[in-house]
């Protein structure tokens, strides 16, 4: 802690007793105010039409590490007439929607975008990466969101010829 003195009525008083509040302060603080982030979060949404580039950046990096606590938010922001809100919004649901959230493992989150947004021959490929490392509810979600039926069947064929993934799958 840092060491400041502060004048008080005449007095001095040892900035430990001020720290000592703050920090008792911060203990008494352990879950996050739940109305502060939502008003962070709908700071954040607003500074997506900003006029300055790092602005936007930065508001589209924060909302994405709240998670789905940002999702309402976001859904309501996707409405918007400004259509750089639109687009960063719809980008950030997007990986939502894939299963790209804060804590994913960095290696994961390439694999899914890999097979999102490869054409259909390529995504065969991030599959079996996935399918390597045991990532089969990723699979199941990558799978279900596949629009190309004649696509969805090909990949469940061959996820079917993966003993660990039969044994694993859930169709629910």
């Amino acid at each position: 802690l840092v060491s400041h003195r502060v004048v008080y009525k005449g007095s001095t008083m040892g900035a430990w007793i001020v720290s000592a509040g703050l920090f008792a302060a911060l203990l008494g603080q352990s879950e996050p105010d739940a109305t502060a982030t939502k008003e962070a979060i709908a700071d954040a949404v607003a500074a997506l039409g900003s006029p300055q580039f790092s602005a936007r950046r930065r508001a589209s990096q924060f909302l994405w590490e709240q998670g789905l606590a940002a999702e309402p938010a976001l859904k309501q922001a996707a409405e918007s007439t400004d259509r750089e809100v639109r687009l960063r919004v719809q980008r950030i649901l997007n990986d939502f929607q894939y299963g790209i959230l804060p804590g994913v493992p960095v290696d994961i989150v390439a694999m899914i975008r890999q097979f999102r947004d490869a054409p259909p021959d390529q995504q065969l490929p991030a599959l079996q990466r996935l399918a390597d490392r045991d990532r089969f509810e990723e699979i199941q979600r990558l799978i279900r969101l596949e629009p190309d039926a004649q696509l969805r069947r090909q990949l469940l064929v061959y996820l079917m010829q993966i003993p660990r993934a039969v044994e694993r799958f859930d169709p629910d």
